[in-house]
């Protein structure tokens, strides 16, 4: 089957299905968004279907489209200027890129999220499914600023096109149908759970505890950082490693927890590509997610299907539904509560284990390639027989 995914994109990651050899022309690239699509695409691809991947970027002014196979990559030309962006809903991006899916041979057109991207794709002549990521009244409604304003007024466009709709939990499912008075079917295909490959543990990082995030209010990053002196009273060995935009070493979050005492024996790596993030969890005892609200949590999934545990918030959303019994779920919004749990797993080995083990069953049974490849090919499937 050929199928085209429309969506953000870390674009470096994917020319890496193109060449063999980096040159660098790719750097300039976003590099930083959509890594579930593109997960998607290489099962896919895995699985003998054609896939082309269709992205936006601002560090190009033309069309490029580079070919491998079975595999396609398109870049649209984005707006440097955000502003210029949103104030017309990305109108001349959308243009764009319904003018390249229309020209695109696939069968069916999978759109991610429910913004430009979903309403170009629904303005083309091909069969359409929209995968929802997230609710966007909530996320008006935390931040209250122009651009998810915006963005709220986009998905509403895409909501009124009366589109075919898939959700990637059953959280999101909830929300987005009562926020957006959705009355259709509420088909759950998760994010997947790839089979990574084997990557040896760092037996010196323990005692290592992750937390792959950003420094935005939502993501309680702080709350995290405010838990760790108690952490560390108990457990003086443990490190906690920070990864994500805005924490880095020398940033605003990082100086405001060392004007508070609060930088002892923490790790500021900022934004990391995805292998590297990949290879930090893995030489990691506990994956911790503070995010008062997640959608999903594809870093809690890939945590599982590295075999590390996970501690997640018990009022945020999807992850209870992700983690199953292979996490352990705190009051993410109380430090006290967060330490006191990221305690409980560092000392206690066979909880660890368990953790651990749950987690690799759980991936592979709910969100590996074959299960979630198969619906999504089922809907497939039924979009080209009705087309």
């Amino acid at each position: 089957m050929r199928i085209a995914l429309v969506g953000p994109l870390p674009i470096k990651d994917a020319s890496k299905l193109l060449f063999e050899v980096d040159d660098g022309y790719f750097d300039l690239f976003a590099n930083d968004r959509g890594v579930s699509v593109l997960t998607t695409a290489k099962a896919l691809l895995g699985r003998g279907h054609e896939v082309t991947l269709i992205t936006t970027d601002r560090h190009t002014d033309q069309i490029e489209v580079f070919e491998k196979g079975t595999f396609r990559l398109v870049i649209v030309p984005r707006r440097r200027k955000l502003k210029s962006q949103v104030l017309d809903l990305y109108k001349r991006e959308r243009s764009l890129l319904t003018k390249v899916i229309d020209a695109d041979a696939s069968q069916v057109v999978n759109a991610q999220w429910t913004y430009e991207y979903a309403l170009a794709a629904l303005d083309s002549a091909k069969p359409v499914i929209v995968t929802v990521h997230d609710a966007p009244l909530s996320i008006f409604l935390k931040f209250r600023d122009f651009l998810r304003f915006l963005h709220l007024l986009i998905a509403i466009k895409v909501r009124l096109h009366n589109p075919k709709l898939i959700f990637v939990s059953p959280f999101i499912a909830e929300k987005w149908s009562r926020e957006m008075l959705w009355k259709g079917q509420r088909e759950i295909v998760p994010n997947i759970g790839l089979t990574f490959k084997s990557r040896e543990k760092n037996t010196a990082k323990l005692m290592r505890c992750i937390s792959v995030t950003e420094s935005g209010r939502l993501k309680n990053t702080f709350a995290l950082i405010e838990s760790w002196p108690k952490v560390i009273s108990i457990c003086p060995d443990a490190v906690l490693t920070l990864v994500g935009h805005g924490l880095e070493y020398g940033g605003a979050l990082q100086k405001l927890a060392s004007s508070r005492g609060l930088d002892h024996r923490i790790e500021w790596l900022g934004f990391l590509d995805h292998e590297r993030v990949l290879d930090e969890i893995a030489n990691s005892a506990l994956l911790i997610s503070t995010s008062r609200q997640e959608s999903f949590g594809l870093t809690l999934l890939e945590a599982m299907s590295l075999g590390v545990p996970v501690l997640a918030g018990a009022n945020s959303g999807a992850p209870a539904w992700v983690l199953g019994d292979a996490g352990y779920l705190v009051n993410v919004k109380k430090p006290s509560e967060i330490a006191s749990g990221v305690i409980k797993i560092l000392t206690d080995e066979k909880m660890q284990m368990k953790m651990a083990t749950n987690g690799l069953t759980r991936s592979g049974s709910e969100f590996s390639v074959s299960v979630v490849c198969e619906k999504l090919e089922k809907i497939y499937s039924g979009l080209t027989s009705v087309g």
